[in-house]
């Protein structure tokens, strides 16, 4: 199941004559059928529910909307949500939170070499979208004909989805490194995430990063409570944001020297509510249309039915809204809101920063049931699953640490596990042995 994670992520498309498939939905049968099948217990299950209730809240809307709109209903987009939510389910169940880790490093350091590769030889846009262009990725082929990258696509074929899953990285690296995890392997992820995103322009990271950054930083010192280390590396992290917009600023240069449009991204740090204008404005933003379609289907959207031939796929948001209307897009995002509480009451930073980043990436394209937002999920289920059934908290306080500590120490010996190349999560006595050294 990770190496159809990473493919799924960086692997070029299969052709067969004329078709295009992505390599994610040519694998995802067999991948998934024999994962869920050889899966002993399912995750996620506890908030399941609000989830499947959602997708069933779809399909009702589609059937309505066929009855009384005579709109045909999207299969292809029906499918991509059922497969969505399969592979999280797979994914969290499959997968250890270490192991979901270096799915999401190995991705980021691939996308890492693609990006230096676009950005170094703009030409090679022609290869790009050869291996990589399908009928839904406009930008890729709006580059080809400009005759050369403008901004790094890696291997999505869109500044966007790259930009999304920098954040994504860039939030989960930067919370291991404030609860102690300063391996080589963090710092070099993180380091990659910072210039995928800063090459995509993506105007997603750069005016997420600093949100998720400074968010971090504030939360690690309230959620501190007396642990001096964690407050300690809040405020560090406060000191190196200055540092990481120094280390921003040099690939800027070195990317504005190479002819690509920096400064117009840039001036959205002055104007960050134009960021929104292009799919949001009321009078010709690209989701008018599908906004429209909700305000006249407030209460359970139309499904998976386009009716007036409306654009999606710019926004989360108003995707979940035109699909399942209020009822069901309250569901899904007291789905969110559940993974963030659990989050917040399990103290586990790097949760919290991967949410953020989720709701972020959110505004600018649906990522979910996208896999980047799949695995997202598929890591915050899975945290939640380890830290309720994990056994070294009782042992840990027989030595007087606290449960920030426990945490750290968890952590620690995740990254050590990591190291020998077990893949598998950390016995409890190794967990108690990481903790009680600290």
């Amino acid at each position: 199941m990770a190496l159809y994670a990473v493919l799924a992520l960086v692997a070029p498309h299969v052709r067969v004559g004329s078709l295009i498939v992505p390599y994610e939905i040519f694998a995802a049968p067999p991948v998934l059928l024999v994962t869920l099948a050889r899966t002993r217990q399912w995750l996620p299950r506890r908030a399941s529910i609000l989830l499947a209730i959602h997708l069933g809240v779809c399909v009702v809307a589609t059937a309505a909307a066929n009855a009384s709109l005579g709109a045909a209903p999207d299969w292809i987009a029906m499918a991509g949500l059922l497969r969505g939510a399969l592979q999280a389910v797979a994914l969290a169940s499959a997968l250890t939170s270490v192991q979901l880790r270096a799915v999401a490093a190995a991705v980021i350091l691939v996308n890492l070499g693609l990006t230096v590769v676009q950005v170094l030889f703009p030409a090679s846009v022609a290869l790009f979208d050869y291996l990589y262009f399908k009928e839904s990725l406009v930008p890729i082929r709006l580059l080809r004909e400009m005759g050369g990258f403008a901004r790094a696509t890696g291997s999505f074929g869109s500044p966007i989805d790259l930009g999304g899953l920098a954040l994504t990285v860039l939030a989960a690296a930067t919370a291991q490194l404030l609860l102690g995890r300063r391996s080589h392997l963090t710092v070099l992820v993180l380091g990659a995430s910072l210039i995928c995103g800063v090459a995509s322009l993506s105007k997603t990271f750069l005016l997420g990063a600093p949100l998720v950054l400074g968010g971090l930083a504030l939360t690690s010192i309230f959620l501190a409570k007396g642990d001096r280390r964690l407050a300690s590396a809040g405020r560090f992290l406060f000191g190196l944001i200055p540092l990481g917009g120094v280390a921003a600023l040099l690939v800027v240069n070195w990317m504005r020297g190479r002819g690509m449009p920096v400064d117009w991204y840039l001036g959205y740090f002055t104007r960050p509510t134009d960021a929104l204008v292009t799919r949001y404005a009321a009078a010709d933003g690209g989701l008018n249309a599908a906004m429209q379609v909700f305000r006249e289907n407030w209460v359970l959207g139309v499904g998976f039915t386009r009716p007036s031939g409306e654009f999606l796929g710019d926004s989360l948001y108003v995707t979940v809204l035109h699909d399942a209307g209020v009822v069901g897009g309250a569901l899904f995002f007291a789905y969110v809101l559940w993974l963030g509480v659990a989050a917040l009451a399990g103290r586990d930073l790097e949760r919290l920063g991967i949410l953020v980043a989720f709701v972020i990436a959110g505004v600018a394209f649906p990522v979910f049931p996208n896999l980047l937002g799949a695995l997202a999920i598929a890591f915050c289920e899975r945290r939640s699953w380890e830290a309720r059934h994990d056994q070294a908290p009782a042992a840990v306080r027989m030595r007087g640490a606290t449960p920030v500590a426990a945490s750290v120490g968890r952590a620690s010996a995740s990254a050590g596990e990591l190291v020998r190349g077990t893949g598998h999560p950390p016995t409890g006595s190794a967990r108690c042995q990481a903790a009680g050294g600290r």
